[in-house]
């Protein structure tokens, strides 16, 4: 029976030739040209065939969802360093361009860049052309993500593509996923899965939930096929390189999302914010800011408001673990007081914030607390704990 990478060999050959299938493409000095393959307004290819890479549009965001589709930004700003190894989930592009990038213009011109993903510094480094200033990071919803170094995820992935691909039929699914030239052995540095059928595979891939596909490499490329598939990278707040930030960022509130936690039915965001600039009569001028805030809360009504969303806490930027998460705990629980219970500034965070800050501090610097997990993983763990 005839394997994946010969099938695909074999389209290729048949198609309009394998330098249109590498990973790199040189992209014309428009946005996204005239395509071989006529589109709909959805901007699905709507006959059958391979299109050229600079006319591969990734899927958008539907309007009516509500999750929002993260930029793709510098890895550094999300508190990564360079070589070091990748939380999970967490993949690098590599591109020309300094500045944060859109996902849906990632095949411009102006980027220099790639439709794919890597968990390699080096191949990153290399198509950044060695600038590691273009290099970025973000995180892929593994629930949407068909990883070829997994058996389950090679038999469902070839399942799909037999029963519902034209020109796949009567395949052999065990051959085609794990035989000597099966989906296992597919390299996303090389080659593009979704090249040589166009339409027919990138639409059934997209409506079986498929948004991205991660090869076996050790690179551990990704082939995206909707941008759906990005998620915000929380920052490890355990990481040094959150406290590696210098006042000379000067007269900016350098205002940064971490995270976001769950309490008594909100979803609330998490910011970090510039607290010089936070106090300075140049600035918003709040200069009962320390180590935190939240809407409801401050001396007087909406002290906080100018920096600070109904939905948000904001913490100062400059503070150890101990400090992020004990605030967290502070300023949650006085805004749910103030919101939920009516009560008055002084009394939520006397009666409420004050006194399960203690506690959080008790069992944050008690000797047997793990700074592992998302900011809101162990803001939950350190809740549960307060609560017991």
């Amino acid at each position: 029976m005839i394997g994946f990478v010969d099938f695909i060999s074999r389209k290729l050959a048949e198609g309009s030739g394998v330098s249109e299938a590498l990973r790199m493409w040189a992209v014309g000095d428009s946005d996204f040209v005239e395509s071989e393959h006529p589109r709909n307004e959805e901007g699905e290819f709507t006959e059958k065939g391979g299109s050229k890479r600079k006319n591969k549009k990734i899927a958008k965001k539907k309007e009516s969802q509500e999750h929002v589709i993260p930029k793709l930004k510098s890895y550094e700003s999300q508190g990564l360093k360079y070589g070091q190894d990748l939380p999970e989930n967490v993949y690098l592009h590599g591109s020309e361009s300094e500045e944060d990038i859109d996902p849906e213009n990632m095949n411009q011109a102006t980027l220099g860049g790639t439709f794919f993903l890597s968990r390699s510094w080096e191949t990153a480094n290399r198509y950044s052309k060695e600038n590691q200033n273009g290099i970025k990071a973000v995180k892929l919803n593994p629930e949407h993500l068909i990883d070829l170094s997994k058996e389950e995820d090679r038999i469902k992935l070839a399942t799909i593509i037999i029963e519902n691909v034209p020109g796949y039929e009567g395949m052999d699914i065990e051959n085609f996923a794990n035989g000597s030239n099966g989906l296992e052995k597919n390299d996303l540095d090389e080659t593009s899965m979704i090249e040589t059928e166009g339409a027919s595979l990138f639409n059934t891939l997209y409506e079986n939930g498929i948004w991205g596909i991660v090869d076996a490499t050790n690179r551990r490329n990704v082939e995206v096929l909707s941008n759906e598939i990005f998620e915000p990278i929380e920052k490890d707040i355990s990481d040094e390189s959150i406290q590696e930030v210098s006042a000379s960022r000067g007269k900016s509130l350098h205002k940064e999302q971490i995270g976001t936690v769950d309490f008594m039915g909100d979803t609330i965001k998490v910011s970090t914010v510039n607290g010089q600039y936070t106090r300075s009569p140049y600035g918003p001028d709040i200069i009962e800011f320390t180590m935190g805030g939240n809407w409801y809360g401050g001396s007087r009504e909406g002290t906080y408001r100018p920096i600070c969303a109904e939905d948000e806490v904001v913490l100062h930027e400059l503070m150890p673990p101990v400090d992020i998460l004990a605030t967290l705990v502070h300023e949650v629980i006085e805004r749910w007081g103030m919101k939920t219970k009516g009560l008055s500034y002084d009394d939520a965070h006397s009666e409420l914030a004050e006194p399960a800050e203690r506690k959080a501090r008790r069992i944050l610097e008690g000797g047997d607390w793990s700074f592992e997990g998302s900011l809101g993983e162990q803001f939950q763990r350190l809740i549960d704990r307060i609560a017991a």
